[in-house]
């Protein structure tokens, strides 16, 4: 014989709260890619130039996702990761014309460390990183990192 399940009196409707901008440094680091947002047209910044690359982007950028915006924004090291003003780069006029092109009106791009030589740049959106650009040359920003290592053919 077959029993019957009881239905549970329980209201299973979801309960949305509203998304409160200030809130988002409490929020776990999410990225995305937008291909509306990615700058194709700068050879110098393609992104995800060969698969090895590519894996390994995702595979730190995952990494970053046990971390929380606070974290992230209050990082020690200013070349690592961290929110930085658009005024303070040295590739400032490419960014703000890319900006401007996507329609997007913001003062600071958020920067996260793919390993010491590698930055992946974007812009956050909510609690979301949009990825627009790959600087793995450190072009966007030039500054002397007491923990920097020299690639091999920079020897």
């Amino acid at each position: 014989m077959v029993k019957k399940l009881k239905r549970s009196k329980v209201n299973h409707k979801t309960i949305v709260q509203p998304y409160d901008p200030l809130q988002y440094k409490e929020h776990y680091f999410n990225w995305s890619i937008n291909c509306c947002y990615l700058d194709l047209n700068n050879k110098e910044f393609e992104l995800f130039k060969n698969r090895d690359q590519f894996f390994s982007i995702i595979k730190k950028l995952d990494s970053f996702r046990s971390w929380r915006w606070s974290k992230i924004e209050s990082s020690r090291n200013d070349t690592s990761c961290g929110v930085m003003d658009i005024n303070k780069l040295n590739t400032k006029e490419m960014v703000q014309g890319h900006l401007l092109s996507i329609n997007k009106d913001v003062d600071q791009l958020y920067k996260m460390e793919i390993n010491n030589h590698h930055r992946i740049w974007g812009i956050r959106e909510k609690d979301c990183l949009f990825l627009i650009w790959d600087d793995c040359n450190h072009s966007f920003y030039k500054q002397k990192n007491k923990n920097y290592t020299p690639k091999k053919e920079e020897r």
